[in-house]
């Protein structure tokens, strides 16, 4: 079950949550075990549930699942945040050196049909700003992303995740408006 919690409220969860000295995320070979910290550390940290989730049939590969409700109050749309990892480097001996943590939170918004080069037009704009989180469009989607990236002498810190996390969730109080402001939303929002 999901609870809905305001980006307001994450921020102050996150604020207040005492500053735990949790393992670094570092380089690892497994597919599934960040995803597992990711989802712990959110429920923890900031009282969020996350579903891990299998990716296509490997069971030892696992996605971290958010799900925050719509806020009108915020006018925020229904948003799910999806934490997943990828070794990008190996040494000779086949261990990671490097990984990417991918964050990318997913609006449920409707756009307007037939509205493709307008909204790819839209992005760009978006991603020419100086911003750390990319908006990409994905199969119709709007989706907002971070990747971190970790090697072995530069580890990620949890309250480095945290701030991606939170960045990738909170922006989309800023788009949603500016998705109406630009005409790509279908009346029925």
């Amino acid at each position: 079950m999901f609870k809905h919690v305001s980006a307001a409220a994450l921020i102050l969860l996150l604020a207040a949550a005492p500053a735990l000295a949790g393992e670094p995320f570092v380089p690892i070979d497994s597919g599934k075990e960040i995803e597992t910290k990711v989802a712990a550390l959110l429920k923890s940290r900031m009282k969020l549930n996350s579903a891990l989730q299998v990716v296509g049939e490997d069971a030892d590969n696992l996605r971290a699942s958010t799900l925050f409700n719509a806020n009108a109050e915020a006018g925020t749309p229904r948003v799910m945040v999806l934490t997943d990892t990828l070794v990008l480097k190996r040494d000779a001996d086949g261990k990671p050196t490097s990984q990417a943590i991918a964050i990318s939170a997913i609006g449920d918004v409707k756009l307007k049909a037939d509205e493709e080069l307008k909204l790819l037009r839209w992005a760009n704009i978006w991603n020419a700003k100086a911003l750390p989180v990319r908006i990409y469009i994905v199969s119709g989607k709007v989706v907002a992303a971070t990747n971190m990236v970790m090697t072995r002498t530069v580890s990620v810190s949890e309250d480095e995740f945290l701030t991606a996390f939170l960045n990738t969730t909170q922006i989309w109080a800023l788009l949603i408006k500016d998705l109406e402001h630009a005409g790509l939303l279908a009346d029925a929002q």
